[in-house]
């Protein structure tokens, strides 16, 4: 996706969603979207975290990723404007969105991985003008959080201490109103009564300040809202169902992917976060064709991943 220029392209899609049918039975043209600053940006953010990631185990790869993300990260230095493509011709979802936050993201983990002064530079003056201030309920369009976190829990020196200190100020806050919706709300979820188009995705993404304010503050308060999310995404709700295809109790047989309805077997794939009820607790309904309530996406299941790892004896120890 990415250009010799360094700039990245924003998808690659067909005109309109395509049929319930497996992958190789999907041959529809797709086409190429053009580039966009947001996309840019998440690459080098995506390029600059993995080449930590893979550094101990395939230098050379981490080395590719590093000068991959260098190459993007020039690019978007030399176009300071906020540039997303017209996407008018696809109807396969716009996903348009500012690059500011994207830019920051970028910033935060090139720094991180790199230790280079004008990249924090570059990082802490986003900082600023964003406000060192967490997103509650945050989602694709607005990575801002990932920065943050990634600049707030770093070991490297350097940071200014006029923004670390607010920081982590403003993070507990955050995790305090979050853990008081937990507790005002019958089935204790974090979200509160508030229902939306994957509000099970935002349940799941709230774990990463949960979890990042019991490693700053060791306070267990958070841990265990952290733990009543993933409760809630397993049946502690109102249906008493599991929202985890092929998990829990009476989990969803039917959900709005294409390969599951494409296979011809009985259960779908398993281990797929569906959306969940939206706009009341009560409106989910599974069935394939209602992808309002029933649909998978993959930043819910990141997000879920992200979640139950946090509970897991192996990562536990270096997710806190």
């Amino acid at each position: 996706m990415q250009a010799t220029d360094g700039s990245v392209y924003t998808k690659v899609s067909t005109e309109r969603f395509g049929a319930f049918v497996l992958p190789e039975k999907e041959i529809t043209p797709r086409y190429i979207c053009p580039w966009g600053t947001p996309a840019t940006a998440d690459f080098v953010a995506m390029l600059a975290q993995a080449a930590r990631a893979f550094r101990p185990y395939a230098p050379e790869y981490a080395a590719q990723c590093l000068a991959a993300a260098r190459r993007s990260y020039a690019f978007l230095l030399a176009h300071p404007d906020d540039h997303t493509p017209d996407q008018s011709a696809f109807h396969t979802g716009g996903y348009t969105t500012a690059d500011s936050d994207d830019r920051l993201w970028a910033a935060a983990e090139l720094w991180e991985t790199t230790g280079d002064s004008t990249v924090l530079k570059d990082l802490e003056s986003r900082i600023r003008v964003l406000k060192p201030t967490f997103v509650e309920n945050f989602d694709w369009a607005d990575v801002k959080d990932l920065g943050l976190l990634t600049y707030l829990f770093s070991e490297h020196d350097g940071r200014d201490a006029a923004l670390v200190t607010p920081l982590q100020k403003n993070l507990v806050s955050v995790a305090d109103t979050i853990v008081g919706k937990a507790r005002k709300d019958g089935y204790a979820r974090p979200l509160g009564s508030l229902y939306y188009w994957g509000g099970n995705g935002g349940v799941a993404r709230q774990t990463l300040l949960l979890q990042a304010t019991f490693r700053l503050t060791k306070n267990t308060a958070y841990r265990q809202t952290a733990l009543d999310a993933i409760n809630h995404l397993f049946g502690r709700n109102v249906h008493g169902r599991s929202y985890v295809t092929g998990l829990g109790f009476q989990p969803p047989q039917n959900p709005h992917d294409r390969r599951s309805g494409g296979d011809d077997v009985d259960q779908p794939w398993p281990g797929y976060l569906v959306g969940g009820p939206h706009p009341r607790a009560r409106d989910w309904h599974d069935v394939q064709a209602d992808a309002r309530t029933n649909e998978i996406a993959i930043n819910w299941n990141a997000a879920l991943i992200y979640a139950l790892a946090g509970f897991v004896p192996e990562t536990e120890t270096a997710m806190h």
